[in-house]
């Protein structure tokens, strides 16, 4: 662990400090003498380096300036007075992390690295950007980013446009976001809090470039300013080039930025609609949310504790509050959440696809539920699952693949934000978990449930559906937007129209390479050679099962996957695969019951969870392998009891419950659609792949919106096809779940390697627990031929949203070409120049997005949260003309070469590396083919790139093509697409 301990600057004092043995670090807060900056440092010997600036922002109204200004900055500097630093970073850099985001009362810009020039390269172009930015001189990026009015010419109509606007209706489009929004203004009228950070579509048109400009002079000061340094890092030399570079320039000035508590509010109640196609059925569409103010923070130990308390009570599987509503008719989807990432803390509890009239019901239940045990006392063993649970996840401190130092920092700001005594609070929660075993014998989180009841501050949404409401709100628009152009003079037109093609030409000029020279790049030179190592070795049990070792450090805990093959299996069973899938580890088993089986794997286990994928392999065109996954992470020595506890939900589940069967049902049929729309790109694209790819056609069947299409028929005849249903399990079961069809995959050391091989051993024994079934083929009235029916479809699905997802696909494998590392650096150029400035800038859409599949071929296009459709498609469809017009300068194809190989060289954690390491076993893919695909990339040419240009028109000539659109849009471009359907039925 570095030591901090003699760190001396003249231009810093020392404040306080704090070993962190959890994270391997040592931790130093400092102040800047002259600019009053708050400095963390985290020290250590994690390559992956991390820089953080944050700035405490407290809007007063929904405009959603911070957001926009958090976009906005990175659109040129003082020292970088190019178009866009964020973006040329994003194609040249050999950044792990690059981005920024808004919170309720905290912008953030963090960026990662493991090269010590990039890193240094990344933080000043940060600090510039953030500090000096050249939005006072550049009005087009406040209106290309936040908003404008548009009118081509004069005798144009008159539309609002924007990135963040676009973004922020696509958010909106989501019910829960505006049923949240709703409570949090309820609750917090007074202060921040009660105001929508991101912004509210419909008043972000009412913020003025004045405003936005005074809110960044207001906070984007260093006195205002929260400043994180994490890694293997010379922080001596990073806090001398901070100071001389930034800090030393600026005076402390007094910034208002406070965080204020909000007085007591009694208790509410709010009714407000939400939008739901036309046709659809409004009958229990309601939502319900209950929330409650908590206490004052911040308060880490209590944080923990309602972190806990609102999964065991209201979110996890049998979760006595969550089943209380439920058994009582209330809602198909119940869940609770703790908003912790604030000064004063929330509890909230939701209930989805209700009616409304239970309302108080809903609200009586929650009290009278929660009051009960709070009187006669919580269970133990729950608790302490939890805790346990909680704590792995605090030491394993796996995030997914981000960088370590992102999160760190973020969750410092949760308590520094508030406490200036707190800067290592946030995420130095270790002691918590013992302190809390402790506390179950005295009665502390019965008191914390008596706070909730007792709170000074509580408020009930309720949120009920009206069809067409999102046309009606669009023609509501459209009305004042013609009303307020029939009031314009000519003057006031002709400066629109002028001002709109002033925005495009800025928004197209393409800047020279003398110009993006500011930006600082690495050297293809400076790029490592040899692509990151997955490892893995292939052994066999004693009864011939294979295993994928991957031999890592990993602190000690064993990460196990059961991959079972189901690649045999007929495409009309396909659905019932995926319900097996669903209710893995959801209902009552030989030995416990589906509610005290969470508790049994939170106690024993870090994590326990099925799931299915598919992948396509190396062979013929479309080949493909699919599986039944069950992966569990245990701490070392723990494996045979982990392993035993997945087989509960498949070997000993009893499939015979109907009740809980439904309840089960009911709940995916709430939650399929929701995330089907808030992934809009992805559900276009698997729609797309679907009418080519067998790998997609799989994912489609089992768990994506033909799924969700059946799971709906099932629920509505449910009492018919129940029996039939627990039939088509079991023989599944039996079908899916043998030694023939597994392979085992495991990270471990070689001391934690040897216990796992123990623990493979009691698998053959599992397996043959299994009761005999008839064999799947019986079920089926056409033999299986091992393939899926593909067949062109072009739909157009619609949502009651604001915003459209648009996708083009195809296969270039199909097309007679083959991939190679020319598409990897053609997918950058693709995504982040082509898309990026015709779909976002140009267009107001978030995003844009393209992709070539290495193995399978398929290729993809498709936009995110984009207020266009015709225009995209047209975008998406001239894509070819742009390749072949191709004039990269060395230096310009450099930059996406390293843009690309900082995509492949993303760290990987214990968790993750396992992934890969049986990806690659299965597709075939070795070692020698990946290097040679970055070797492709360090020499690929102007050249190279261009010669893609025919295998781009011929895909597109394939002419795979769908939509998640508005309704309004889904006719206007009807004549795009074969068919049209809501998503919703």
């Amino acid at each position: 662990m570095k030591d901090l301990g003699t760190l001396q600057n003249e231009a810093y004092e020392r404040v306080y400090g704090r070993r962190l043995p959890a994270y391997q670090s040592d931790g130093l807060v400092l102040r800047h003498k002259k600019s009053g900056a708050r400095i963390v440092l985290l020290a250590n010997d994690d390559p992956n380096k991390v820089f953080a600036i944050a700035f405490r922002t407290t809007p007063k109204d929904n405009t959603g300036v911070p957001h926009i200004i958090e976009h906005s900055v990175l659109s040129g500097s003082e020292k970088y007075p190019v178009k866009d630093p964020f973006m040329e970073l994003a194609k040249g850099s050999l950044k792990t992390f690059l981005n920024a985001f808004t919170g309720a009362d905290i912008t953030m810009y963090p960026v990662a690295s493991c090269n010590e020039k990039d890193f240094r390269n990344l933080v000043d172009v940060y600090m510039d950007s953030v500090l000096h930015p050249q939005i006072y001189h550049r009005e087009e990026v406040f209106r290309q980013e936040g908003w404008r009015y548009e009118m081509e010419s004069a005798d144009s109509e008159l539309a609002i446009n924007g990135v963040v606007y676009s973004e922020m209706k696509g958010a909106y489009s989501d019910p829960e976001t505006g049923l949240e929004m709703e409570l949090y203004r309820t609750l917090f009228p007074d202060v921040t809090y009660g105001v929508e950070s991101g912004g509210d579509p419909r008043y972000i048109p009412d913020l003025t470039y004045e405003d936005f400009l005074a809110f960044h002079h207001t906070y984007y000061s260093p006195a205002n300013s929260y400043i994180y340094l994490y890694g293997d890092l010379d922080m001596q030399s990073m806090l001398t080039y901070l100071d001389e570079e930034y800090l030393s320039k600026y005076d402390i000035i007094p910034v208002d930025s406070e965080i204020g508590l909000q007085k007591p509010t009694g208790y509410k109640r709010v009714d407000m609609k939400y939008s739901v196609a036309e046709e659809e059925d409004t009958e229990d569409k309601a939502y319900l949310i209950y929330g409650a103010k908590l206490f004052d923070g911040p308060d880490v130990k209590k944080s923990v504790a309602w972190d806990i308390l609102s999964s065991i009570l209201f979110s996890i599987p049998g979760a006595p509050v969550k089943k209380a509503l439920v058994d009582a008719g209330i809602g198909n989807d119940v869940s609770g959440s703790f908003h912790g990432e604030q000064r004063q803390p929330v509890l909230s509890v939701t209930a989805r696809e209700t009616d409304p009239g239970k309302a108080d019901e809903f609200l009586r239940i929650i009290r009278e539920t929660v009051a009960d045990i709070a009187g006669k006392g919580l269970n133990k063993k729950s608790i302490q699952a939890a805790l346990n649970r909680a704590e792995f996840s605090f030491l394993e401190a796996d995030f997914g693949g981000y960088p370590k130092g992102l999160f760190l920092a973020f969750n410092s700001s949760t308590t520094y934000l508030y406490d200036e005594k707190a800067a290592f609070d946030g995420l130095d929660r270790g002691h918590c978990y013992e302190e809390l075993r402790r506390d179950l014998e005295n009665g502390y989180f019965e008191d914390l449930l008596r706070d909730f009841l007792n709170s000074d501050s509580s408020a009930l949404v309720v949120m009920t559906p009206e069809p067409g409401l999102a046309a009606k709100q669009e023609q509501e628009l459209a009305k004042k937007l013609a009303e307020r152009r029939a009031k314009m003079s000519k003057e006031e037109i002709d400066e629109l129209v002028a001002k709109t093609k002033a925005l495009k030409e800025y928004q197209s000029r393409v800047e020279t390479e003398e110009e993006l020279s500011c930006i600082p790049r690495l050297t293809r030179e400076e790029i490592g050679k040899e692509q990151q190592p997955a490892p893995y070795t292939v052994e066999k049990t004693a009864d011939g099962i294979p295993i994928v070792h991957v031999d890592k450090f990993t602190g000690g805990i064993t990460y196990l996957q059961m991959r079972f093959d189901t690649t045999d299996i007929p495409e009309e069973e396909l659905p019932y695969l995926g319900l097996l899938s669903d209710i893995y580890l959801g209902m009552d088993t030989e030995h416990y019951s589906y509610k005290d089986l969470q508790d049994e794997m939170n106690f024993h286990a870090g994590g326990i969870n099925g799931y299915l994928e598919s992948t396509p392999i190396k062979g013929d065109i479309g080949a493909m392998k699919a599986f039944f996954t069950i992966a569990v992470k245990v701490l070392d020595g723990k494996l045979e009891k982990g392993i035993d506890l997945a087989w509960e939900g498949i070997g000993r589940v009893k499939l015979e419950d109907a009740d809980r069967l439904r309840e089960i049902m009911a709940e995916l049929a709430v939650r399929l659609p929701a995330a089907m729309e808030g992934r809009g790109h992805t559900t276009a694209r698997e729609l797309a792949y679907s009418y080519f790819s067998p790998a997609s056609r799989y994912t489609y069947l089992s768990c994506g919106e033909s799924y969700y299409e059946k799971l709906r028929g099932w629920l509505a005849d449910f009492d018919n096809v129940k029996d039939d249903l627990f039939e088509h399990l079991r023989r599944m079961r039996a079908h899916v779940f043998n030694a023939a069809n597994l392979t085992l995959g495991v990270t471990a050391d070689a001391s934690g390697y040897e216990k796992a091989c123990v623990a493979f051993a009691t698998i053959p024994g599992l397996l043959k627990e299994l009761p005999k079934e008839a064999p799947i083929a019986e079920m089926k009235a056409l033999p299986w031929k091992g393939g899926y029916e593909l067949t062109k479809k072009n739909e157009v699905l619609t949502y009651a949203g604001a915003v459209q997802y648009n996708c083009i696909a195809g296969n270039l494998r199909t097309a007679g070409y083959e991939y190679n590392g020319a598409y990897a650096v053609l997918n950058r150029i693709l995504t982040d120049d082509y898309l990026w400035n015709k779909i976002r800038v140009l267009g107001g859409a978030y995003g844009a997005m393209q992709g070539f599949g290495y193995i399978s071929g398929d290729t993809y296009f498709v936009t995110y949260r984009d207020p266009n459709c015709r225009e995209s498609f047209k975008t998406m469809e001239n894509v070819t003309e742009y390749v072949e017009s191709l004039s990269l300068s060395e230096g310009e194809v450099t930059k996406y070469v390293i843009g690309t190989i900082a995509a492949m060289d993303i760290p990987y954690t214990p968790a993750s590396i396992l992934g890969t390491a049986m990806s690659r076993f299965f597709t075939g893919v070795t070692a020698e083919e990946w290097q040679k695909v970055r070797d492709d990339i360090l020499r690929v040419t102007n050249d190279d790139l261009k010669a893609l240009a025919p295998m781009l028109e011929a895909v597109i000539k394939q002419g795979y093509r769908t939509a998640l659109a508005t309704e309004t849009a889904a006719k206007e471009c009807s004549d795009l697409f074969m068919a049209s359907r809501g998503l919703r039925g």
